[in-house]
């Protein structure tokens, strides 16, 4: 089960629940697999969400990293039109979210397949 970043309720991690982003993944690659950026959400409230979601989500990430953090990503975003990562970084990133999945199949007993 996830909670929303958003409107708080829990939701099947498999069904309903996306990696809704604070940062709109449009606004650059960057933020695309940035955790600091990246949080469970409902589905509905990602694609659907009220005036107020952005807000919401955005209260919810200043308890959850602090807002500090949250700052640093909107001034990321504001001092850059368009962030792009390098070949290198996605072998990086493959390989660092490759490690923290046996981790986790390995800490929790899931199965991998």
């Amino acid at each position: 089960m996830v909670a929303c970043i958003d409107c708080g309720k829990m939701h099947p991690w498999n069904k309903g629940t996306d990696a809704g982003h604070f940062i709109p993944k449009s606004a650059g690659e960057i933020f695309y697999f940035d955790e600091n950026n990246t949080h469970g959400q409902a589905r509905q409230c990602n694609y659907y969400g009220s005036q107020d979601t952005g807000a919401r989500y955005r209260r919810a990430l200043v308890k959850k990293i602090g807002e500090d953090a949250v700052k640093y990503l909107e001034q990321l975003k504001a001092s850059h039109s368009s962030l792009q990562r390098t070949t290198e970084d996605y072998r990086e990133l493959s390989k660092l979210y490759r490690e923290k999945c046996k981790d986790i199949v390995s800490l929790r007993g899931f199965d991998s397949n």
